[in-house]
């Protein structure tokens, strides 16, 4: 197992974005997220139409229809 000491965290650097770096980042993700939900009500809305087309393509077929 690995023991991790004050020596050990102190020799660790980390890379922190500017502030104006962080915002652009964060403006990208919150462009992608609405894209993405754009995406799933389509998506969405895609699954419904097919639904309702087979329902009627199965009601037609009932009928007698084709």
């Amino acid at each position: 197992m690995l023991n991790i000491n004050s020596t050990i965290v102190e020799d660790l650097h980390f890379y922190l974005p500017s502030s104006e770096e962080q915002d652009s980042i964060l403006a990208r993700l919150d462009t992608l997220n609405e894209k993405c939900k754009t995406l799933q009500a389509n998506y969405e809305k895609t699954i419904a139409l097919c639904d309702d087309l087979k329902q009627a393509l199965l009601k037609k077929a009932f009928d007698g229809e084709i």
